[in-house]
């Protein structure tokens, strides 16, 4: 049996279903049935992988598995090395492996918060924004009022930094 990544890197991005795809050739004389199981990531992120498969004695195959790393601001970014190990029915003590890295890629959210939601006037708010993403970000905070009955004073559409 023999493994091989169809890409040596791939981008991963968290949130969202990443399909990454290997090919493996039988070189036996035998039909074989073998599976993908994916080592060195959480087990969480993986959310759907391709069964056992049967592969004929000298053919080949493709079997892929679906990465979907969570928007959590604690998972690690960057490359990540994750190894892509083949199980064999015929074979259970074979090795046979390959790694590809994984570059799970920053991403960027955050929530916002007005301090009191209702206030009587004259009156002061205080909005807060707090990242909850991997990147930093900038934001640009603007008050208005649809019925133009308010007027704002302080700090308003300056840019600020938040990390």
């Amino acid at each position: 049996l023999g493994i091989f990544a169809m890409q040596e890197s791939a981008n991963v991005v968290p949130g969202r279903e990443n399909e990454i795809k290997v090919e493996v050739v039988n070189r036996s004389q035998g039909n074989d049935r073998i599976g993908l199981r994916i080592q060195g990531i959480p087990a969480h992120w993986i959310v759907a992988q391709s069964g056992f498969v049967t592969i004929p004695a000298g053919e080949t195959v493709e079997l892929s598995a679906v990465i979907k790393p969570p928007l959590d601001p604690a998972i690690p970014t960057g490359r990540q090395r994750a190894l892509l190990h083949l199980v064999s029915q015929q074979h259970p003590d074979a090795d046979v492996s390959t790694t590809m890295n994984l570059v799970v890629t920053p991403f960027f959210t955050f929530n916002a918060s007005l301090d009191p939601r209702q206030l009587r006037l004259p009156g002061t708010v205080t909005v807060s924004v707090q990242n909850t993403g991997t990147s930093s970000g900038t934001f640009s905070v603007i008050p208005r009022d649809s019925q133009d009955a308010l007027e704002f004073s302080g700090e308003t559409g300056d840019r600020k930094s938040v990390v």
